[in-house]
């Protein structure tokens, strides 16, 4: 039920989780939760959640009308209605609900990781979260600078280009710039 990455030497990397709105272990939590490393998500080319859903074991994700009906779906409950508003799977960005169908399916941009938190999670995380809830956190923009940037070019005229950067601009202020264009034919 977790997803971990191994590092060299036969060591576990511990992954923090913020899925109960506090900093824990993920060995600790008493939650069915797959989480993603922003080195996960490079590494296996995770870019949306279609291809976390590739990923997360007993999640699925159906996208049908050119991206207006996105539907995540955790151990099999999925919206029966298709003309009601909101998922039974909530999706969060930096501790924001993301509401409607049509911008379920974000694109995944310089993320520090993803948790994927399976079973009703109506209690913590409100009505729409029956069957869990997806929590995307991003990377905080740091003093030290840099940045990366990834192109790519496939069939179909498919052309994906992003860009993110960070720096300080002052001792105790950050700031950070991400940049994305996807088309296809």
């Amino acid at each position: 039920i977790i997803t971990t990455g191994l590092i060299a030497q036969d060591s576990i990397e511990e992954i923090t989780v913020t899925a109960r709105n506090r900093t824990e272990n993920l060995q600790e939590v008493p939650l069915a939760i797959s989480a993603f490393s922003s080195d996960q998500l490079d590494k296996a080319a995770i870019k949306n959640v279609n291809d976390l859903a590739n990923f997360t074991s007993n999640m699925t994700f159906n996208s049908s009308e050119n991206g207006r009906l996105n539907i995540p779906v955790i151990r099999g409950m999925g919206m029966i209605d298709t003309r009601g508003f909101d998922n039974n799977v909530s999706i969060f960005l930096d501790g924001v609900f993301v509401s409607g169908r049509s911008s379920q399916n974000l694109a995944m941009l310089d993320l520090e990781r993803v948790e994927v938190v399976k079973g009703p999670q109506s209690a913590l995380y409100g009505r729409s979260a029956f069957a869990g809830a997806i929590n995307y956190i991003t990377k905080k923009p740091t003093q030290e600078g840099g940045g990366n940037y990834s192109a790519t070019i496939a069939s179909e005229n498919e052309v994906d280009l992003r860009l993110s950067w960070s720096t300080g601009i002052s001792d105790s202020t950050a700031m950070g710039i991400n940049i994305a264009s996807w088309s296809r034919d």
